[in-house]
């Protein structure tokens, strides 16, 4: 297989539960107990026929020293060999009829029932108690039962999974854009407030940086320690207007003032939201002066009120770094993308796609936009499903954006799931007529929270689109190891992500650009941090406790063995840097370790609501590795040859063989968490460190 450009990153960063009763599970919170006549969707995937077959067909067609790599079935074959026969179809269904169905549509996978029922005809069959769930971030209403189902004897031995009944759909990773909304934290000094001081203590939203500048949300905390709805005059109800904000900036190597000014409220006003909490407003902590590219900087604020009174100092939790902004041109240049690829090797059924569940939509107007100011071709997405252009999400216009900034003029699908999770978008691939060649997902979550039956046919589907040329790939997280403030609670256990830990997909990471990757040039000269050339820029990982305000994800999967693909890659890391893992009994060393790539993942420059912004998160890395394995199918369509389909083992089997093709990652950890999320803390004990 020819490379066709050099660039890639190789980053090894090693990286059935019964649910009781609950007021929430991730974004969803309870709301009442589902009425008994509601009709609700269920879907049903039944047992397949063959999975020998399957699992060696995947094997065959995967690996890249088998003589079968790259010959990939049709849909018609695979549903030949793996789907059950009409009769075991019409015995499920005859049996699901006369037990309260009222429709059904068998998908033309041959295996897979999409159906309606009443609430009432679902908690007798399937002996469960639905309640009813809403999402805080979309406000959609699920309806979910907090322990697993119980299977009928009669169809036991024909159904395999039954969905959206136990499994709750996970988020997607936060795009962390200036109109990404952080959860509120409860002031500080909230029960503590008394009439003879001000106690406001501002909060903090998300952060943004420049090589230059520095940037962040604030929300808003009155004199009274309470928060303020009135976006014309924040505070004004509790008898002492804000009137603006003093900002200070510190250097965190020297702890040097290097930055102080004075941001009226007025001067932002336009810019400022009401967040459904209280006012917030992104404020730039650099108006006037600018500070030294590549260093780290503490940030602080402080509320002025119209009495001349003043708040409390309130720091941003952990140091920020100042690093350039990331446009598609320098990503090129730096991943060594040539000019005009796709024109250069012209091809016809080349695709790819981002995925989007639960009411995630992209303007098609700030596409275009985002095209024009980029200088990059005007290319239309297609649209599976439902987009709502008038609510564009930051997350979905990180994905769309920067998919078709990498693979550029490559047909691009927007794959919106309206009804169900994994498995229903993924039996949407298998029963669609023309699938996506690869295929972006930014959502995940605790692998402990999905059933393990639930998992297992998630990754029969993705072991089946493999065998058709297709590729998955999946964002690794973005709150280290543990997952703390994204589900996580605490630092007491590792948790590993899913579908990122999946073995039949490819989990990127996220990195960001530096040049001081190389250690010498993070040391102290003269008392100031040394600034290296730009001419060299590297890659390290992003982390919580290295300017970041959130954490790239990894580990080892809690129930997956370790693929045979990534022995060597992952033996030498655990055999080198022992000194580095956590305690063995937090992790299973001998199960899959992810994630298998990295990208850049910080200060991704995007066009959202007509408004220039910046996104960050492996929600970003992804769809741009996804372009990049686009780029590849482009390069072999143009000779004549097949897509790549499951790439793992082409990849870690390069990385073995010629290193040179990658570059490797030698800095950062994933220790720390969100920071802007409950339960706040920066950084945990145990977690995955680099070799440095």
């Amino acid at each position: 297989l020819c490379m066709p450009f050099s660039h890639l990153t190789l980053f090894v960063f090693c990286c059935f539960v019964v649910l009781s009763v609950a007021e929430s599970v991730g974004e969803w919170k309870f709301v009442k107990d589902s009425p008994r006549d509601e009709i609700i969707p269920i879907s049903i995937a039944l047992k397949n026929r063959n999975t020998d077959w399957l699992l060696h067909k995947f094997e065959q067609v995967s690996n890249p020293k088998h003589p079968n790599w790259r010959k990939f079935v049709t849909k018609e074959k695979l549903r030949e060999m793996t789907a059950p026969s009409e009769m075991q179809v019409r015995r499920v269904t005859n049996f699901l009829s006369d037990y309260g169905m009222i429709n059904y549509e068998l998908y033309p996978s041959g295996d897979f029932l999409m159906t309606n029922w009443r609430v009432a005809d679902v908690e007798k069959l399937f002996a469960v108690s639905l309640g009813a769930y809403r999402n805080h971030r979309t406000n959609k209403v699920i309806h979910r039962s907090m322990s697993h189902y119980t299977l009928p004897s009669d169809i036991a031995d024909l159904v395999d999974v039954v969905g959206m009944i136990s499994e709750f759909p996970e988020g997607h990773f936060s795009a962390r854009t200036s109109k990404s909304i952080v959860p509120p934290k409860q002031p500080d000094n909230f029960a503590s407030f008394d009439n003879t001081t001000c106690g406001s203590v501002m909060n903090w939203g998300y952060p943004a940086s420049s090589d230059t500048d520095l940037y962040s949300q604030v929300q808003i905390v009155c004199c009274n320690g309470q928060f303020t709805t009135n976006l014309t005059s924040p505070c004004y109800e509790s008898q002492n207007t804000l009137i603006g904000f003093q900002t200070s900036v510190y250097s965190n190597k020297t702890a040097a003032l290097v930055n102080s000014n004075f941001v009226s409220y007025e001067s932002v006003l336009d810019s400022c939201f009401l967040d459904g909490t209280s006012v917030t407003c992104p404020i730039n902590f650099t108006p006037k002066d600018q500070v030294q590219p590549d260093q780290d900087y503490n940030i602080y604020v402080v509320g002025v009120f119209q009495d001349s009174s003043e708040g409390t100092p309130s720091q941003f939790p952990v140091k920020l770094v100042t690093s350039p902004f990331v446009t598609p041109q320098l990503f090129a240049e730096y991943y060594e993308i040539p000019n005009y690829f796709t024109s250069n090797y012209k091809a016809t059924g080349n695709s790819q796609s981002v995925v989007e569940f639960g009411g995630q939509y992209y303007s098609p107007d700030d596409l275009s936009r985002f095209f024009g100011n980029m200088s990059l071709p005007n290319t239309l997405a297609s649209v599976v499903g439902t987009n709502d252009a008038s609510t564009p999400g930051d997350e979905a216009t990180l994905d769309i954006e920067w998919i078709m900034a990498v693979g550029t003029e490559i047909d691009t699908v927007f794959w919106s799931v309206d009804v169900g999770y994994l498995l229903e978008w993924a039996q949407q691939l298998l029963s669609a007529t023309n699938t996506p060649l690869v295929n972006s997902v930014s959502y995940g979550g605790n692998e402990s929270n999905s059933p393990v039956d639930y998992r297992n046919r998630v990754d029969q589907e993705f072991q089946k689109l493999a065998t058709l040329g297709v590729s998955i790939v999946v964002s690794s997280g973005d709150a280290g190891a543990t997952n703390i403030g994204h589900g996580s609670e605490s630092c007491d256990l590792l948790e590993p992500q899913y579908p990122a830990a999946s073995p039949f997909v490819t989990s990127v990471s996220a990195v960001y650009f530096t040049p001081t990757d190389v250690p010498m040039c993070s040391i102290s000269y003269y008392g100031k941090q040394v600034h290296c050339s730009d001419v060299h820029m590297g890659e390290v990982a992003v982390s919580a406790d290295d300017g970041m305000d959130w954490t790239t994800g990894g580990g080892f999967s809690s129930s997956v063995p370790r693929p045979s693909w990534q022995d060597t890659a992952v033996s030498g890391y655990l055999n080198t840097y022992s000194s580095l893992l956590p305690p063995s009994n937090m992790f299973n060393s001998t199960n899959r370790a992810y994630p298998d790539v990295s990208a850049t993942g910080h200060n991704l420059m995007l066009i959202l609501k007509d408004a220039m912004d910046i996104g960050d998160g492996t929600s970003a890395s992804s769809p741009i590795f996804t372009g990049i394995l686009a780029l590849l199918n482009q390069y072999l369509l143009s000779v004549g040859e097949a897509p790549l389909g499951f790439v793992n083992p082409l990849l870690y089997q390069i990385a073995q063989e010629t290193p040179a093709a990658f570059y490797d990652v030698t800095m950062g950890n994933n220790l720390c968490g969100d920071v802007l999320h409950p339960p706040y803390v920066a950084c945990c004990p145990q977690g995955y460190k680099s070799s440095i």
